[in-house]
């Protein structure tokens, strides 16, 4: 069984607002910076544990590690489009975004997209198969 795609992308996309707002409002009352892995790696983590989840109580067995592969690669690509979205829109509203960018140069910037990409997919792989099995667990502790 794959994960809901729209409903990934939802969660998602939600979770990264959730954690800009957060971010914000860290700095601007606390000044406290949130760290960058954090923003990497926890929407997709949510996302893809919520998904676990739902389809360990659909299926009410584990994730295959083959599905949870294919799963973990579509999910993979809703992050690459998302990004490359909110990337677009940063350039469009913030051009001093751009200078980032510049300042990796070429070969930084494909080696720290690589990187993030093996980062995300293997975040989502783990998640997946870990949000299904705290569901079976939790599933099994009710059950008891």
């Amino acid at each position: 069984m794959s994960i809901n795609l729209s409903r990934y992308t939802v969660i998602y996309v939600l979770a990264i607002a959730i954690l800009m707002a957060l971010s914000v409002a860290l700095e601007t009352f606390a000044n406290i910076e949130m760290p960058t892995g954090v923003s990497t790696v926890l929407p997709v983590m949510m996302a893809a544990m919520l998904e676990g989840q739902r389809i360990a109580r659909e299926t009410k067995q584990p994730l295959e590690s083959s599905d949870a592969w294919k799963s973990a690669l579509a999910a993979t690509g809703i992050v690459i489009v998302v990004s490359i979205l909110l990337v677009a829109a940063f350039l469009v509203f913030a051009p001093g975004f751009a200078g980032l960018f510049a300042a990796l140069g070429s070969v930084g910037l494909m080696i720290l997209v690589a990187i993030s990409l093996v980062v995300v997919l293997l975040t989502n792989r783990f998640a997946l198969s870990m949000g299904a099995k705290n569901e079976l667990k939790a599933q099994a502790k009710r059950n008891a």
